[in-house]
């Protein structure tokens, strides 16, 4: 169950790809993660719109700090950082702000109705 007291969407993963620097993030562990209501999580077409959207904006917010500190890694899983439950601070705090956003977006269009 979500917040909203309604049963979570049933996971289907489709990856949405990323830019190469910045992980591909499916959207299973968003429905999962992040309590994605069945209205919105039925729709798998809304879901990656709304991750891809909330990527374009994290990736464009971290563009300047990419370029001036990050310029000689490949990927962000090659920066060092602590990590947490075997997985790197910095693409935790990642997929945080994306799925964050993405929510935030769905949430925001449902008000719209």
């Amino acid at each position: 169950m979500n917040l909203t007291g309604m049963p979570q969407a049933d996971p289907v993963n489709t990856i949405v790809t990323n830019n190469g620097f910045y992980p591909d993030l499916g959207t299973a562990e968003f429905i999962n993660d992040y309590g994605v209501a069945i209205d919105y999580g039925n729709s798998d077409g809304m879901l990656t719109t709304h991750i891809a959207l909330a990527i374009i904006d994290v990736n464009r917010q971290l563009e300047r700090f990419k370029n001036q500190r990050w310029t000689e890694f490949n990927q962000l899983h090659d920066v060092a950082s602590d990590v947490i439950a075997g997985v790197s601070q910095l693409i935790t705090l990642y997929k945080n702000a994306v799925f964050s956003l993405a929510k935030a977006k769905l949430l925001i269009s449902r008000l719209g109705e």
